[in-house]
């Protein structure tokens, strides 16, 4: 929407921090069985072929045991912004992400080893600038906690259980079903469009 000039004076100015986005489920999430799992039911279902990380792209490494990957090994195979995100716990800038504001069917793989980490049903916009999510995939199956006090913050931080990626950070201020809003890089995941 266009405004003018003077409509644009007119608006309140507010720190982005104060601004609160109401959460809304999306129609997907609406209309699924919230009893099943999205791997189980009919609607989510994928082939039983695990996704590819980056971890795929090493020769001689076992991809079973992505923890023993090294980090000059890593580097090889993550681009810059990959690396400094998943192995030095970085954070992409707000907004900037390609799947914040994305929201096809499908699952949502770590970047670095392929797991399974999320899937579009659990997905939802929060406002927050990165891409959010109410729940993990079975219940953390693959993702691990980490008390995180960095900056002079209260955070929990979210890494792949199976390589150690950093992904994100946890928060208690999500959907009802939940309460949790689990706030991940865009770069930290890839996504695996739901087959037709």
């Amino acid at each position: 929407m266009f405004l003018s000039r003077a409509s644009r004076l007119l608006l309140p100015i507010l720190p982005v921090s104060r601004v609160r986005i109401p959460v809304f489920a999306t129609a997907a999430k609406m209309s699924s069985d919230s009893s099943k799992s999205a791997f189980s039911s009919s609607p989510y279902s994928f082939p039983d072929v695990p996704a590819e990380g980056a971890i795929a792209k090493l020769s001689g490494v076992d991809a079973k045991d992505p923890k023993a990957v090294s980090e000059s090994q890593w580097k090889t195979v993550l681009s810059p912004e990959e690396f400094h995100i998943t192995r030095e716990a970085g954070t992409e800038p707000k907004f900037s992400g390609k799947y914040d504001k994305f929201f096809k069917p499908g699952k949502y793989n770590c970047i670095c080893c392929g797991a399974d980490l999320f899937v579009s049903d659990d997905k939802f916009n929060s406002g927050c600038g990165w891409p959010a999510f109410s729940k993990s995939v079975d219940g953390d199956k693959n993702i691990i906690r980490i008390p995180d006090h960095s900056y002079g913050y209260e955070r929990t931080e979210v890494r792949c259980k199976q390589c150690n990626a950093h992904l994100g950070h946890v928060f208690d201020d999500g959907p009802k079903e939940t309460g949790e809003r689990y706030c991940i890089n865009s770069v930290a995941v890839n996504f695996l469009e739901k087959p037709e």
